[in-house]
């Protein structure tokens, strides 16, 4: 484990010329890197980081420098003859290696017979590959010179200038240099690629590139890309910053995809599609990762954090603009209807003792991946969304634009954005925003209705019964929505204390009050003396879901008790909203949980007859199959009411017809409309024998060795865990360590392992078992999210995995272990 270092700023790199002997059929890489440095000060050394590499040949200036690697730190230093001297000088050395078993440095990317060389270098894995200044505040311009097989074909950062043939067939592919940017950017790969002709928005070449045989996939993303492309520039007011855009889907990415400048890789199922057989949710997932990744060009590789405590300002910035971006170029999506979903798992996370704040100090590398999370994607994106709404689009937009011209291929920290957004809205940003981003939690706001407006008091809400009251307080933007004799309205109010009284600009008496209005805020709301006077049907969607959220969350922690919110229940059952009925449906998922592991046979009897009683209805309605020119609406309820009616409510005839339809699907891929093709496949799967587990392990197989779109061939294999036998939790657990199931999604399925009720203590004995072997293999990305995941063991099984633990310390997911065992304790 790499103690806490920070390299000296005497000496600052400003060009790295890369030449890399690599290929996936290659046991080793090897190369040459030759930098050209700029001295401040006088130093007896040249230092930089270095991991796992064999060094040799190194010089400063020509001269032959000494090499002491010190593997503590990850550095090593180079000592030439004489004493480096203020200016500019060079330093050129040798490196080896070998790829990476896990998903990150220079690896290989593979899925079956399916290889490629990639690399994934954030946070601090570009050292891995070549010796560097690897921390992001060092700038410096990169230009890959890659040599392969005659057969395979290369791409990096910077766009190709040429290839040729050497005399022993092997080809040498030289890429032009990029502007200066962080090392954490580096990307090259090297495999059997293709793309369509490339096109063009304002001048940038766009490409996305796959695997031989996959290029009809591509269609999708290359479209979204160009229109998107001139929804950024006009925000950001600044052209795209780079020469080249391409993006490529490998077939193993521990990330979702990763925003290196100009080759941008993805996971497959996360670039390529085939839109005759993908659901509107994974279309919509796929846009929002194109989306975030190119926001990043900006907000991130244009300016940059200046260290890995500020990564919010990429990440949670990237998130946000993604759904910015997507609900101007796609509002059909309802992207932040969607979002709701997403805020509520942060919401859940924040609300345990084990949270971190926005912003955090980071010393090491493993508390850089930490990071990666929910709190700085997630909340830190319904921050922003609160902020803008707070200081209005117009001069949020202006702040964000001066920052971006101010810091332009430089470093900025979190201050410096405030500063900007301040002198545009003319609002105390700063003062603000501090409270949501450099403290952890967010608070409970009870709201009660006055003769003449509202009373509000805040408290940090926390998730476990009997929690230590707390002294935090809010800079709290409220916006509450209420009716009074002219209809309904809103109105906009800052909570800076405990406690305050608000009058609100009614007209006659208020009848209601709803605290959050649009759902924009980060906090929850406890609607003293109940919410009998809301009218649940006039309020939207969004509040709908906050509303459910909050009052589930409220009977969790003991505020309200049960029976205030099973009403609530029949109430949404009724929703036609289908983002309604999916907020609802996974708190009912979270009820039978709860019920399986404490309730007798006759009270899941009447749960399960409760769900029936509240959606049939709604499958009467719409029946199995969509009609023609049906509305998405209609075919998104569908598949959130099977769903119900058959994985929980354990519906006969929802279940038959689950089997009929996954048999169709089996046979064609399209002949089952793709919103429904994963719920008939669950639930079959739920229900389904050995038999049924052969036919789907040989329909994943088939697919992945015909090249099919990545979404026919995952449904089968993110459903093996639903197979309830002991006997097949076994086969899909061996699967994980024959090498069956690819390394990108060991720690997906673990994690629905880990989260079923019939799965959960068979996958924590084989994650025991196989830890060695696993631990490298499911990523650095991955492993904190299978370690969260222990969370849903029962809690007789806390003291097994504090002391397994202990023995075995989960580097880089000390985090997530610390919310597996809160949550155990819940």
């Amino acid at each position: 484990m790499a103690t806490a270092y920070r390299l000296p700023t005497a000496i600052q790199p400003r060009r790295y010329a890369i030449e890399i002997d690599a290929d996936p059929t290659w046991p080793t890489f090897r190369g040459v890197v030759r930098m050209s440095l700029e001295a401040i000060e006088a130093s007896d050394y040249v230092e930089m980081h270095a991991r796992d590499l064999e060094l040799a040949d190194a010089r400063i200036d020509g001269t032959p420098a000494r090499i002491e690697v010190d593997a503590a730190t990850e550095t090593v230093r180079f000592t030439a003859q004489e004493r480096v001297e203020p200016g500019p000088l060079e330093l050129s050395v040798s490196f080896a290696g070998r790829p990476n078993p896990g998903m990150h440095g220079l690896y290989l990317a593979q899925d079956g017979d399916e290889i490629t060389l990639a690399t994934q270098c954030e946070a601090t894995d570009a050292r891995a590959i070549f010796p560097c200044f690897d921390e992001p505040a060092f700038k410096a311009s990169l230009e890959w010179t890659v040599t392969t097989t005659a057969s395979a074909v290369a791409l990096a950062n910077g766009p190709l200038r040429s290839v040729d043939t050497e005399p022993d067939g092997r080809r040498v592919w030289r890429f032009a240099a990029t502007e200066p940017v962080s090392s954490y950017l580096a990307a090259m790969t090297v495999g059997p690629y293709e793309a369509p002709p490339a096109t063009s928005s304002n001048g940038t070449p766009l490409r996305v590139w796959a695997l031989a045989g996959k290029q009809a996939q591509t269609g999708f993303a290359q479209s979204f890309t160009e229109r998107l492309f001139p929804w950024y520039e006009e925000y950001f007011g600044l052209p795209y910053p780079f020469a080249k855009y391409d993006q490529v889907a490998v077939p193993g990415f521990d990330a979702g995809a990763m925003e290196n400048v100009g080759l941008v890789l993805f996971r497959q199922n996360l670039l390529l599609m085939d839109p005759r057989s993908a659901s509107w949710n994974q279309e919509k997932l796929i846009a929002k990762v194109i989306a975030h990744e190119l926001a990043h060009m900006w907000f991130g590789n244009l300016v940059t954090m200046s260290w890995w405590d500020d990564l919010w300002l990429n990440e949670a910035f990237a998130e946000w603009f993604a759904h910015k971006a997507i609900h101007a170029v796609a509002p059909h999506y309802q992207v932040w209807n969607d979002f709701q979903l997403d805020k509520n798992r942060a919401l859940a996370d924040d609300a345990m003792p084990t949270t971190h704040a926005v912003w955090t100090p980071v010393e090491t590398p493993a508390e850089a991946l930490e990071m990666f999370d929910v709190i700085t994607y997630q909340k830190g994106c319904a921050v922003m969304r609160m902020l803008e709404a707070f200081i209005g689009r117009i001069p949020f937009r202006e702040g964000i634009r001066s920052y971006m011209k101010a810091f332009a291929g430089t470093n900025a920290r979190g201050d410096d954005l405030w500063s900007h957004l301040e002198q545009a809205s003319d609002r105390p940003v700063g003062q603000l925003m501090r409270s949501w981003v450099e403290q952890p939690g967010f608070p409970l706001l009870s709201l009660s209705m006055t003769e003449d407006g509202v009373l509000l008091e805040q408290t940090r809400f926390f998730s476990e019964p009997g929690a230590a009251a707390c002294e935090q307080l809010w800079n709290v933007p409220v916006t509450v929505k209420y009716e009074d004799d002219e209809g309904i309205k809103t109105h906009r109010l800052v909570l800076s204390q405990r406690g305050q009284r608000f009058e609100v600009p009614s007209v006659g008496a208020m009848k209601w009050a709803y605290g959050n209005a649009d759902e924009v805020g980060f906090y929850r709301v406890h609607h003293v003396g109940g919410i009998d006077r809301l009218p649940v049907a006039r309020l939207r969607a969004p509040e709908q879901m906050g509303l459910l959220e909050d009052q589930w969350s409220l009977v969790r922690n003991d505020t309200i008790g049960i029976e205030r919110f099973v009403p609530m229940i029949d109430a949404f059952a009724a929703s036609s909203d289908h983002n309604v009925l999916r907020a609802l449906a996974d708190r009912l998922a979270t009820i039978d949980r709860l019920l399986r592991d404490h309730a007798d046979p006759d009270v899941m009897a009447d749960f399960r007859a409760r769900l029936r009683r509240g959606f049939g209805p709604h499958l009467t309605t719409l029946g199995f199959d969509p009609s023609p020119g049906e509305a998405q609406e209609r075919m998104q309820r569908r598949a959130v009411v099977l769903h119900v009616l058959g994985s929980l409510a354990e519906d006969p005839a929802v279940i038959e017809q689950a089997g009929v339809y996954s048999e169709r699907e089996r046979s064609d891929a399209r002949a089952v409309d793709p919103n429904l093709a994963g719920t008939y496949l669950t639930i079959a799967a739920r229900y389904g024998d050995g038999a049924l587990y052969d036919a789907w392990m040989a329909t994943y197989r088939q697919r992945r060795r015909v090249g099919a779109a990545p979404q026919d061939a995952l449904r089968y294999l993110y459903t093996l865990s639903s197979f309830r036998p002991s006997a097949l939790t076994e086969r899909t657990l061996a699967a994980i360590a024959d090498g069956t199931i690819p390394q990108e999604a060991i720690g997906g399925i673990l994690g629905q392992l880990l989260a079923s009720h019939h799965g959960r203590l068979p996958a924590w004995r084989f994650l025991r078992e196989t830890w060695s072997d696993v631990r490298p293999r499911v990523g650095d990305m991955g492993i904190f999210r299978v370690v969260e995941a222990l969370g849903r063991l029962p809690g007789t099984e806390r003291a097994a995995v504090v002391s397994f633990f202990e023995g075995m310390p989960p580097i880089g997911a000390e985090r997530a272990l610390a919310r597996a065992l809160a949550g155990m304790d819940q």
